[in-house]
């Protein structure tokens, strides 16, 4: 532990930013609004409408078929503000862990567990970003 005035000017800026109210709300608001967002998802089969299984035998232009652009739409948006938000937890993590030193920040088991967390919400970005790519194939389904 040292005394901030002889820390560099990055580690004392992100110091006070990270430590600031006005942060610790921005980063509660940001859980909520990820926590909302969850239903804003459709669920990862619905990447393939059954406008795409010949089993149905739906024509193109029935109005089932047509809920398929409503559903790429919203995921185009909730792919990107869960990465804003994926985004804004990193950087606490690491503008805590410049100021911490990785080294002790990692022996704090709270840290671990939120790190594991960012890790968790990191792995669904991909999936689901994966799946709604996948749709215009056709070949990749996650459910």
């Amino acid at each position: 532990k040292g005394n901030m005035s002889e820390k560099s000017r990055i580690i004392q800026l992100c110091f006070f930013i990270q430590t600031h109210d006005w942060w610790a709300r921005f980063i509660y608001l940001s859980i909520v609004f990820l926590a909302i967002l969850i239903f804003f998802e459709p669920p990862s089969s619905a990447a393939i409408t059954v406008c795409d299984q010949e089993m149905f035998k739906f024509k193109n232009d029935s109005k089932i078929c047509q809920n398929k652009n409503i559903i790429k739409d919203w995921e185009a948006w909730t792919l990107f503000v869960e990465f804003l938000l994926i985004m804004i937890f990193v950087t606490d993590v690491f503008m805590k862990a410049t100021y911490m030193k990785p080294s002790v920040y990692f022996t704090k088991k709270w840290h671990k567990v939120t790190t594991f967390f960012i890790l968790l919400f990191s792995i669904d970005w991909i999936i689901f970003t994966c799946t709604y790519y996948a749709m215009e194939q056709k070949g990749l389904r996650f459910s």
